[in-house]
């Protein structure tokens, strides 16, 4: 098969103008928005009906073999979906070369994980481990080959189908994870849903684009700025991937696998609001911001029409959690998982700062500043493990770590925007204008359910919880929908004021 670039250019370039891309980014967040509550109830369905189907200790011989396949996740990729996005004008030639380099990668993960596996179960004492390990290879093996077919669905800004493809993935994930824990498979439960979410993302994403590979090459003319580009977004990942994942593999080394697994429930829920939404913003951010790169005016309107709803719908969720989190968590786990509730509410805190420090690579990745990125975690990143590790020898639990990292992540917020907006058209502290109104909107969500769960403290937990979840519900509709109003009061009070 011959790769030619169409008359129009690169078939891929979308039109600039104001109707098209909003409209594009306002369906766009729509469809990745919907996609992702639908992924939330998914995943908190399946953890619900797994935890009672599973024990701690088979969550915890899955979180062991997280902790190094969620580093080779961080490398399958390459940056090279986002170089793809990022660039202004893209050729087929380019792209085919970037769908075989990314083909040669997840096979060199597949058999690199397969080789320490070994390594792996001795490290942590756990002889299950070894074929959890080698199974689990198989998912780069089989995501390599979908990259570039999801990176040209994100810049054609298609992100109804990027939508579909993830629910589908989910639901047959999920599916065959449950049936196979029904029928006793223990710990492959889990191994199962992962194998059945990667093969059907990638089938997925073949099937929404029309783009197929020409023969095998791993050269194009001006592969190299994609090449640079794709190796600072991934020494990042990696980069920032060892430091948010140095307290699994510490806890899981000293602690053992019941106190993993009991903090890896409590760390995937508190944090699943922050990455639901900004993970489901995300493309639609950087694929909109990269198209006003030339824009001043509209790349900074662009970012804090996207940034006000991710902080208000992510902290909103968060604080819901930390309320909720002594009922929620016996009758939504089950008894068994009562010890995840202080090491929830210490993590709430850290997801806290992480919604709004989320979008800064929203600017790296729409600006080009990747590299600044990486100088930036080069400086941030060992305190984090340096945070994990003082929690640990000073404490000595679980919750002690999850504590230090919520320390860390609240004293870092500041710089960390700081950083990111230099360089690009948002002024300094930008942000934190955008983000005053929708931060006294959740603080009100979340206080008005503090004040019911406190007036039906006589209620049984499973009644009382429901009643939380309502309250938040309407308030968080009521005061989503009276915003703007409230921006136009306060901008009022303060120029009256001055």
């Amino acid at each position: 098969m011959t790769v030619t670039a169409p008359p129009s250019g690169d078939g891929w370039e979308t039109d600039p103008s104001r109707e098209s891309l909003g409209g594009r980014a306002g369906r766009g967040g729509l469809y990745m928005v919907a996609a992702q509550a639908a992924r939330f109830v998914l995943q908190v369905g399946s953890t619900v009906v797994l935890a009672r189907l599973l024990t701690p200790a088979d969550f915890g011989v899955v979180g062991m073999v997280v902790a190094v396949t969620a580093l080779a996740d961080q490398l399958k990729e390459a940056g090279l979906s986002a170089a793809v996005v990022q660039r202004r004008a893209v050729t087929l030639q380019q792209v085919n070369a970037l769908f075989w380099i990314n083909v040669v990668v997840g096979a060199g993960l597949c058999l690199a994980l397969a080789a320490t596996a070994p390594a792996l179960a001795r490290f942590y004492g756990e002889e299950a481990v070894l074929p959890v390990a080698l199974a689990l290879s198989a998912v780069f093996f089989v995501s390599g080959f979908g990259v570039q077919h999801q990176a040209l669905l994100m810049r054609r800004m298609r992100f109804g189908s990027l939508a579909a493809r993830d629910v589908s993935a989910y639901v047959a994930g999920s599916a065959a994870g449950v049936v196979a824990a029904v029928l006793g498979a223990g710990v492959w439960a889990l191994v199962v849903l992962q194998l059945v979410q990667a093969l059907v993302r990638t089938l997925s994403v073949w099937v929404s684009c029309d783009w197929r590979p020409g023969r095998p090459t791993l050269r194009a003319p001006g592969l190299r700025g994609f090449i640079t580009f794709g190796v600072d977004v991934t020494a990042f990942s990696v980069l920032n991937y060892l430091a948010r994942n140095a307290d699994n593999v510490l806890i899981g080394r000293y602690l053992g696998a019941a106190a993993l697994g009991l903090y890896g429930r409590a760390y995937t829920l508190t944090l699943l609001p922050v990455q639901q939404i900004t993970h489901a913003i995300a493309p639609v951010a950087v694929s909109a911001l990269s198209r006003l790169q030339a824009d001043n005016a509209r790349y900074v309107e662009a970012y804090v029409r996207l940034l006000r709803p991710t902080t208000y719908a992510g902290i909103s969720l968060t604080l819901l959690l930390l309320v909720a989190a002594p009922d929620g968590v016996p009758v939504v786990l089950g008894q068994a998982w009562v010890g995840a509730v202080p090491i929830f509410q210490v993590l709430a805190v850290a997801a806290l700062a992480q919604v709004m420090s989320a979008t800064t690579g929203w600017l790296y990745a729409s600006s080009g500043r990747t590299r600044a990125q990486l100088y930036w975690g080069l400086v941030t990143r060992p305190l984090i493990v340096m945070a994990f590790v003082l929690g640990l020898a000073l404490g000595g639990t679980a919750r002690d770590v999850g504590l230090a990292y919520a320390c860390v992540t609240a004293l870092l917020l500041v710089p960390s925007m700081a950083v990111a907006t230099r360089g690009t058209p948002v002024p300094p502290f930008a942000w934190a204008r955008a983000v005053a109104v929708p931060l006294l909107a959740a603080a009100v969500v979340a206080g008005g359910c503090a004040a019911v769960a406190l007036a039906l403290r006589e209620w049984e937990p499973g009644d009382r919880l429901v009643v939380l979840v309502a309250t938040w519900a309407a308030l968080f509709v009521v005061l989503g929908a009276v915003q703007r109003g409230l921006r136009d009061a306060v901008r009022t009070v303060m120029r009256r004021g001055l």
